[in-house]
């Protein structure tokens, strides 16, 4: 059997993996927002992008399993001051229910972090090329609004969760670290859900300004120029393929929630 160590370095070597820094001012404010909750996909340094680490993948586990216990602790002390835990009543069924899907929840999503790093940095490179493409046509105005949006979400997003975890601690009287496993479910569905509509929105006007490029060179003569444009789709297309993959899992998770 594979060590820790060897399955989170499986992933194979990274060539190009350079990230300008426009995409990086774009995704940063996402990953930061995925980074406080412990479900990082990679990491960049020095204009790089590479797989997590071990340590960033042992932090992460660490921090799932104390999740994990505190939610199954809760539940077992939240039904012993009811009734007795063997009991079947609908509302230990529930409680059991709660338990056990959401602790699912934080392991699967620790899982996914793990082993589809690789797909989210090919996402990552995967974009920079049509963003590139699409801002040396000279089309590209877009990248401050989409950066201000994006802080906007997740400054909301931390002073939203900040604050019930506040009110938790002083009117409840929740210990914090109990307090913040307590809301971490809904932490997670909320960031998952913004990071995906926010990444939906950056795809969406690559679209836009594929679209608006296409018109204004209905008329163009150039072959290659046309070659490149029709592999910038491809490229797109690829995009959304790959998010499919990555997050498909946490929005639906997220939906049925709100469902």
């Amino acid at each position: 059997m594979r060590s820790f160590k060897n399955i989170v370095n499986i992933y194979p070597k990274i060539i190009n993996n350079k990230v300008d820094n426009d995409v990086q001012e774009m995704l940063y404010p996402l990953d930061f927002m995925q980074c406080l909750i412990f479900i990082s996909k990679y990491h960049i340094r020095n204009n790089l992008i590479a797989p997590i680490g071990v340590i960033t993948t042992f932090i992460s586990m660490i921090a799932t399993m104390a999740f994990v216990v505190v939610h199954i602790y809760q539940t077992l002390f939240a039904t012993s001051e009811t009734n007795s835990i063997a009991s079947i009543t609908t509302e230990n069924i529930t409680r059991y229910f709660s338990c056990v899907f959401y602790c699912s929840v934080f392991t699967i999503n620790f899982i996914m972090c793990v082993i589809q790093t690789n797909k989210s940095i090919k996402f990552v490179l995967t974009y920079q090329k049509v963003h590139r493409f699409l801002k040396n046509s000279g089309s590209y105005s877009y990248n401050n609004n989409y950066i201000i949006w994006n802080w906007v979400f997740v400054i909301t997003a931390v002073i939203w969760h900040t604050s019930t975890i506040v009110y938790c601690v002083v009117s409840i009287g929740y210990n914090f670290f109990v307090a913040t496993c307590y809301m971490y479910p809904i932490m997670l569905f909320d960031i998952n859900m913004v990071y995906a509509m926010r990444i939906i929105k950056l795809l969406e006007n690559e679209i836009n300004i594929w679209n608006d490029v296409i018109k204004s060179r209905l008329h163009t003569q150039d072959e290659n120029y046309c070659r490149d444009l029709l592999n910038i789709y491809v490229e797109i297309l690829e995009c959304y393929e790959i998010f499919k993959d990555c997050f498909q899992q946490s929005v639906s998770i997220s939906t049925n929630r709100l469902d």
